[in-house]
């Protein structure tokens, strides 16, 4: 069922007016709804982080299927580079049994100012109606109140509507965290003394011997790639709003799941950051299991024209992305001397 609701145009001088100056984008629709907050499509912005997110998307499976115990959660704020990765999703989930067999998907899409047109949110759409053919797939629109604070605001809003309350495990991703190797990550899930599985962004020879900021613990938990029990993230509808100051949604992230690292429950797809390069640039994934594409070259290695080819062989494309890697860090260390 496609929630999407009808479209009505808006005045040239009011579209996405939010300084009272009249210089609206041409163009610009309004989606007509009864939620809390009106939803404009040059950004699908929310006026107020606290309002309900729109459902634009629900589909069901095409009949009866046994319940499935893990949420794939993907956020995204709609970029191209996230498009370019999402439309190769299909190919990745194909290969994917267990994850394709298990999970239903979600989707929370902030995007704030970008000018979006209609036809590129209706695109992400589609390509989300092709996913999980057996699973339910749902479709959420949102504010992206910044770099750092849409990334915790998706995750304040799940806990709060009660997206994950139904699953054993929640496996939160964005559209450019890709899964070439299932295997390690569902080995993991299926052990009962798991209940958090992470990458840690800390490089192997600047590991802090002191715990990071306002937590207990020597990780840095990313947060582009997670997974976890939802039975170890903190309770209650206003639980999230106390991790807010804390920074960066790596801090928020480490901070809530800290007492999974004190006693033990924790695993890691990337242990520390595998590249020289990476101890200077934020953290991205990179594993032979999940690799996060974020330069132009791992984009064009596993995402974007030519993508179906790619991931026929995910070991080969997993070559490729390591030597990339490699190259770039020797580079980096050439001109460091």
């Amino acid at each position: 069922v496609d929630l999407m609701p009808r479209l009505q145009p808006l005045s040239p001088t009011r579209a996405n007016d939010r300084s009272g100056d009249g210089k609206g984008a041409l163009g610009a629709v309004k989606l007509k709804s009864t939620s809390h907050a009106h939803i404009n499509f040059t950004g699908v912005q929310l006026e107020d982080t606290s309002a309900h997110p729109k459902l634009l998307l629900h589909r069901s499976p095409p009949r009866q299927q046994t319940k499935r115990d893990v949420l794939l959660y993907v956020t995204t704020h709609l970029s191209t580079n996230h498009f370019r990765c999402w439309t190769c999703w299909p190919h990745m989930l194909g290969r994917l049994q267990y994850i394709s067999r298990h999970a239903d998907l979600t989707v929370y899409a902030g995007y704030d100012q970008l000018k979006l047109s209609l036809a590129h949110v209706q695109a992400w759409l589609n390509s989300a109606r092709s996913m999980l053919p057996n699973g339910t797939v749902r479709f959420f629109a949102g504010s992206n109140p910044g770099y750092e604070s849409g990334a915790k605001l998706a995750l304040q809003h799940a806990a709060r509507e009660g997206w994950f309350n139904a699953y054993s495990w929640v496996i939160r991703v964005n559209p450019d965290v890709l899964v070439l190797d299932e295997a390690p990550l569902v080995r993991w899930m299926k052990m009962p003394d798991v209940s958090g599985v992470f990458a840690n962004c800390v490089g192997f020879d600047d590991r802090h011997p002191e715990p990071y900021p306002w937590t207990n613990v020597t990780r840095h938990l990313h947060t582009d790639f997670t997974a976890f029990r939802p039975s170890v993230l903190p309770r209650g509808k206003d639980a999230y709003k106390r991790y807010q100051s804390f920074g960066a949604a790596e801090w928020v992230m480490t901070k809530m799941l800290e007492g999974v690292v004190k006693n033990g429950s924790d695993a890691y797809i990337m242990p520390f950051l595998p590249y020289d390069n990476m101890s200077s640039t934020p953290c991205r994934v990179k594993s032979s299991s999940i690799w996060h594409a974020h330069d132009q070259v791992e984009m064009g290695l596993m995402c974007g024209a030519g993508c179906a080819a790619r991931w026929a062989d995910p070991l080969s494309l997993w070559y490729q992305l390591d030597r990339h890697a490699r190259e770039a860090s020797r580079a980096l260390q050439f001109y460091r001397v």
